[in-house]
């Protein structure tokens, strides 16, 4: 029976309240009937929604991070007595050996191109350095999918890195009743509103975001919800002429979020072309379009085919072209309405959470069938 089997999520990198680990995959397993742990940085072990935490300490920096909390997160999941463990982070994979050695069944989760992502962090040294680091990598994710039991892939373009009968996608859609049941913030909305939500750092184009509501004018202003990348980049976002169209409303529960997005007017997803980016299908993009708002997005090529039935596209370098969607959507109300009514329509056609969880339901009974 799925309740005596236990399996245990583990990451020393996200959240604990992750939209993808906690959210969808966490409680999607619990309601399907597996008992469910999550060994995570957290303040304290609790239960939620049906799915046990187990606190990691937090680290004091990334060193500490990658040596002794990994280690520290490998006891606490071993702790649990799961049957099955499925980790989130590169960092982990030697985790994933030992828990091997134990007779667990491993599960490694790719939420990115690792070792294209690793040559855009500049705080890993000079390029040659980078290369070498995600050179590294790319050897241990190979290596270790021929030992692990599974790989789940985010996006159909990583399924050739993975050995295929091992290799599972399971793709980040938004769960529509989640969004659907958010409640709307209480606050006074008195101009045409632009929202980005996430992670605010200078790849993800928060800063041109910014600069492109100088150009939008005072009938607009921009809605801020996420973490910041450090003090001194968000010092530098407040002294932009454009921040005084910005409201910043901090890092929200998720179930906050979707309310303000379902109050705005538009989506920003304007973020660089780094490699990581131009082939990904961004989260957040597909919680817009859930929400039903019309998107201004990067005019990468991937991001224009697979979304050109529900966004406007813009240059992320030029703050001025961001504006001049903006202002387009803003005019054309028609357009903006059209756009965002087909956008809902892909996600409840083809990009829904509902449907894509039961791949990762069928995964683990498939991986738990002789437990």
């Amino acid at each position: 029976m799925r309740q005596k089997v236990k399996v245990c999520h583990v990451t020393t990198v996200h959240r604990p309240f992750d939209t993808r680990i906690f959210y969808k995959e966490c409680i999607s397993l619990a309601k399907a009937g597996f008992d469910v742990y999550l060994v995570a940085t957290h303040d304290k072990d609790e239960e939620l929604d049906g799915v046990k935490i187990r606190a990691l300490p937090k680290h004091k920096n990334r060193l500490e991070r990658m040596f002794k909390k990994t280690w520290i997160a490998y006891k606490r999941a071993i702790e649990t007595d799961a049957e099955v463990v499925h980790f989130h982070d590169p960092e982990l994979i030697p985790v994933g050996w030992f828990l091997k050695l134990k007779g667990k069944k491993v599960i490694y989760d790719v939420h990115e191109n690792y070792p294209a992502e690793i040559l855009n962090k500049d705080w890993l040294g000079p390029l040659f350095v980078r290369r070498i680091v995600a050179t590294v990598v790319g050897f241990l994710e190979g290596l270790s999918s021929k030992m692990f039991d599974a790989i789940v892939i985010v996006i159909p373009d990583m399924r050739g890195r993975f050995p295929k009968r091992k290799t599972v996608l399971v793709q980040n859609f938004p769960s529509l009743d989640v969004i659907d049941n958010a409640p709307l913030p209480n606050l006074p909305k008195e101009k045409f509103t632009v929202i980005y939500a996430g992670d605010l750092t200078r790849v993800r184009g928060i800063k041109e975001c910014i600069e492109a509501m100088k150009h939008v004018g005072d009938f607009a202003e921009l809605w801020l919800l996420g973490k910041w990348e450090d003090d001194a980049f968000r010092k530098e976002c407040e002294a932009l002429d454009g921040w005084k169209h910005v409201k910043y409303f901090g890092l929200q529960p998720l179930i906050n979020t979707y309310g303000y997005m379902k109050e705005a007017d538009v989506g920003l997803a304007v973020v660089r072309p780094v490699t990581s980016h131009l082939k990904s299908q961004p989260n957040k993009v597909f919680e817009y379009m859930a929400c039903r708002k019309a998107v201004v997005l990067s005019n990468f090529p991937y991001w224009q085919k697979l979304f050109s039935k529900c966004a406007l596209f813009a240059n992320p370098f030029d703050p001025e072209d961001i504006a001049n969607q903006i202002k387009r959507l803003f005019n054309e109300e028609k357009l903006r309405t059209e756009l965002g009514m087909q956008g809902r329509e892909l996600v409840e056609d083809q990009f829904s959470w509902e449907a894509e969880s039961q791949k990762l339901i069928a995964m683990y009974d498939r991986l738990t069938a002789a437990i």
